[in-house]
């Protein structure tokens, strides 16, 4: 389930003609976001939320250099990746963190009517929502059009830049939650 969520999120990017490279650091991110916010707070939401709402903000700093800037989303995302990383290095001053959360480790692990476990039913959510957006809105035929001939996109009046940073910006948002997935399974 956690590598299905980034590749729904990266399906996104793809499709409209770049690649995000620094999705990794952005799992690291999230995990030591939700630590350093459960052990501070105790309070599982706030550190879900803080966690996705910074990795969708990395992903909207990628999509505004790409889109705003003409930059090559290979460079841009090679080196917010390390910039990620050292977010992350310094948040969690190099030690490794641990939780012990009954109630966080649920999210990762549990299962509905015990049968079905929770980070299937995530992906199954996101990859309908993924499908929805990709077939059936106007922003999903926007991001083929943009992705297939970016000048032909321009000159049908396609807002290339929201539409690129749109991407980046989904991106950011399906890597922290399989990193919040992944945080609480480990």
């Amino acid at each position: 389930s956690i590598n299905g969520i980034l590749a729904l999120g990266m399906v996104f990017v793809i499709t409209a003609g770049g690649i995000d490279l620094s999705i990794g650091s952005m799992l690291a991110l999230t995990s030591v976001i939700v630590g350093v916010v459960l052990n501070a707070t105790g309070n599982i939401l706030l550190a879900c939320v803080l966690a996705v709402a910074t990795t969708t903000a990395f992903g909207l700093l990628n999509g505004v250099l790409v889109a705003k800037f003409d930059m090559f989303p290979f460079v841009v995302t090679l080196a917010t990746q390390l910039v990620i990383r050292g977010v992350a290095y310094i948040l969690s001053g190099g030690y490794s963190l641990s939780l012990a959360n009954a109630e966080f480790k649920k999210i990762g692990n549990g299962k509905l009517l015990g049968i079905i476990p929770y980070p299937i039913i995530m992906m199954l959510v996101i990859a309908l929502l993924a499908y929805l957006v990709m077939h059936w809105t106007k922003f999903g035929r926007y991001i083929y059009a943009v992705g297939g001939n970016i000048q032909a996109a321009v000159a049908s009046g396609i807002n290339v830049f929201w539409t690129r940073t749109g991407s980046f910006v989904i991106m950011g948002f399906c890597a922290g939650v399989a990193g919040v997935i992944m945080t609480s399974r480990i």
